[in-house]
């Protein structure tokens, strides 16, 4: 996996974190959507897609 295989990775992951927010906050209205996508979000993404690069590099080679 290059490092376009990791973006595209990121993407999805931010996207799909997104969907979720949102839906969740259309089910259960308050400001859950508000905190998701806050600064404190964007961080568990960013600590998410470093977890995701570390342990797909780590897996062995086919």
């Amino acid at each position: 996996m290059g490092y376009f295989g990791l973006a595209v990775k990121g993407l999805w992951c931010g996207a799909i974190f997104t969907f979720i927010a949102v839906f969740l906050d259309s089910v259960f209205p308050g400001r859950l959507a508000e905190m998701a996508l806050s600064d404190l979000g964007v961080l568990v993404i960013l600590i998410l897609l470093v977890f995701e690069m570390l342990l797909g590099y780590a897996e062995p080679p086919k």
